[in-house]
C-alpha cells in the first residue's frame, strides 16, 4: 500500500469513527486525546526525543475500543526527528469507576516523515486512565514502536482525554 493509500484509509476510518453517533450507554462513544511524549530508541544512536501527540477513538464496548493517533518527535540536539501515525486495538479494564487499564495492540508507521522512506512495523503498549468527570480524563501511556528492521522506540505519554 503506498503512502497516499494509507493516509486516504487512516483519514477514512478517523472521519468513520468520529462521525458514529455515541451510544445509549455512557461507557461507549468517541472520544479524542492530546498528550506530551518523551521516547527513546533502544538501538543503534539510542537518541531521546519529545514531542506531541494527539488522537481519535472509539469505544464500542466497556471493554473494547480502536484509535488512531499521530506523535511527532522532535530530539533538543540533533539526533532523532519522527513520525508516527498509528491504529490500535484496545481492551480496557475498568478498576474503579474513575481508573481504568488499558492494553493496545496494532500497527504505525515511522519516519523522519511518512512518505516512501517509512518504516511499518508493530506497536503493542498499556495504560491507565483517571476520570475526572464525565467527559475529561488524564491519561498515562507507555508504548513500544518496533519497525520492519532493527529500530525500537519506547515512548512514555501523559495528557488529557475528552469523551464525547
Amino acid at each position: 500500500m503506498t503512502m497516499t493509500k494509507q493516509t486516504i484509509a487512516l483519514s477514512a476510518l478517523i472521519a468513520g469513527l468520529s462521525a458514529v453517533p455515541a451510544m445509549a450507554d455512557a461507557s461507549t462513544g468517541a472520544y479524542v486525546f492530546g498528550q506530551t511524549t518523551h521516547a527513546r530508541e533502544t538501538e543503534g544512536k539510542k537518541d531521546v526525543a519529545n514531542g506531541l501527540g494527539a488522537g481519535v477513538g472509539y469505544r464500542f464496548t466497556e471493554n473494547i475500543a480502536l484509535e488512531g493517533g499521530y506523535t511527532g518527535l522532535k530530539d533538543r540536539d540533533n539526533g532523532m526527528a519522527d513520525q508516527t501515525a498509528n491504529i490500535r486495538a484496545v481492551g480496557i479494564l475498568p478498576v474503579t469507576e474513575q481508573i481504568e487499564v488499558f492494553g493496545k495492540v496494532g500497527y504505525a508507521r515511522t519516519g523522519t516523515t511518512l512518505g516512501n522512506h517509512a518504516k511499518d512495523g508493530l506497536t503493542a503498549g498499556v495504560g491507565a486512565s483517571y476520570a475526572l468527570d464525565k467527559n475529561w480524563a488524564i491519561r498515562a501511556d507507555y508504548d513500544r514502536l518496533k519497525d520492519n528492521g532493527e529500530q525500537r522506540i519506547n515512548a512514555y505519554s501523559a495528557g488529557m482525554q475528552y469523551k464525547f
